[in-house]
């Protein structure tokens, strides 16, 4: 039994309404998921320190390969097994880590040829996918509301960005260079949430947060392994700020990752999906202390669509969640009247 669950089983049994915490506590999946939302940005400011100085394969290498051994001492302590029970959920932890690496992978290539904020709009345009996918595969209820608040969101990510490939450059003229940046941002988006959509299966099949991520990492860690081969990428980083950075990248990844995970695991998969675009605002807001990068007013007001948006989201949330537990209580009211006055009749 979940705790949504429990508590309706409180309320009927003539308990006290659960507390504010306790509240709070079971839609806990919306605050980590901004939380790994700023860690997710932090990631991405910071490898744009190194990226000159390693390899772009390099650095996703040690994202992936820094979250396995990271993982190991939990999954001990906790008796955590890394076998599936079954050859389908093998499968679909196999292909969670392919997509979630493709889409990284594809996202750090995007950012070679178009301003950071420009690939993170376009990949934060994967809440529509998540809940397509979402509807599909788990069959979530994915409304009008549900699509209006994630294109409202996407346009105020487009105002935030401003890409150069729809509002032009400063010559007036679009870049194909951006243009092929976006359609690499483009196929991370859709790689993305489909890797998003299946890991929230897995984690409403009760298969551990922690083994959802040890096979990503095992599976995106062997293949960037390959890739970096391919493109000649290894290399020894120079000593100092670089090799401190890209463990900070690990260690940043990893945290981030778990918040991530652990959210899909709990949370609908689109409204996790919705309320990961506020990672575009803690990039700006990153670069504006770190780079002293100023927004203009179009910017403003796109990060204040995304703010609005995600709040509207969290609050539909709460209405959902407040109308399957009422549902439940008069289904179990109607129910117990049934069952006595059968019993009455029987009497």
């Amino acid at each position: 039994m979940d705790i949504e669950e429990q508590n309706s089983s409180d309320d009927r049994d003539g308990s006290t309404a659960p507390s504010f915490s306790q509240k709070l506590y079971n839609h806990r999946g919306v605050p980590l998921t901004v939380l790994s939302t700023f860690f997710f940005a932090l990631q991405n400011v910071l490898i744009r320190y190194v990226e000159d100085e390693v390899h772009i394969m390099e650095i996703s290498f040690v994202r992936y390969f820094f979250l396995g051994p990271l993982l190991i001492p939990f999954m001990v302590h906790n008796s955590i097994t890394v076998i599936p029970t079954s050859r389908k959920y093998f499968l679909l932890l196999f292909l969670r880590g392919v997509f979630g690496m493709v889409a990284f992978n594809f996202f750090l290539f995007a950012m070679l040829y178009m301003r950071l904020g420009d690939a993170t709009a376009i990949m934060m345009a994967c809440p529509v996918f998540i809940g397509i996918f979402a509807k599909i595969f788990l069959k979530e209820t994915f409304g009008i509301v549900d699509f209006s608040l994630v294109a409202f969101s996407i346009c105020g990510l487009v105002l935030i960005s401003q890409p150069p490939f729809l509002f032009g450059d400063e010559n007036g003229s679009t870049s194909g260079a951006s243009f092929f940046g976006a359609m690499l941002a483009f196929a991370s988006c859709i790689s993305f949430a489909i890797g998003n959509v299946t890991m929230s299966y897995l984690g409403k099949t009760q298969v551990s947060s922690t083994v959802i991520l040890f096979y990503y990492s095992f599976v995106a860690s062997c293949g960037t392994a390959v890739i970096t081969t391919f493109f000649g990428g290894w290399s020894i980083p120079p000593c100092g700020k670089a090799r401190f950075i890209l463990i900070a990248i690990g260690i940043i990844h990893c945290i981030a990752q778990y918040l991530l995970t652990y959210s899909y695991s709990i949370e609908y998969a689109v409204i996790v999906g919705i309320v990961q675009t506020n990672e575009i605002i803690f990039a700006y807001v990153l670069e504006f202390f770190i780079v002293a990068v100023y927004p203009d007013t179009i910017t403003l007001l796109g990060v204040a669509m995304v703010i609005l948006a995600s709040v509207l989201a969290s609050l539909r949330k709460f209405w959902v969640s407040k109308q399957k537990r009422a549902a439940v209580e008069s289904r179990d009211q109607t129910r117990g009247y049934l069952d006595s006055e059968k019993h009455e009749e029987d009497a």
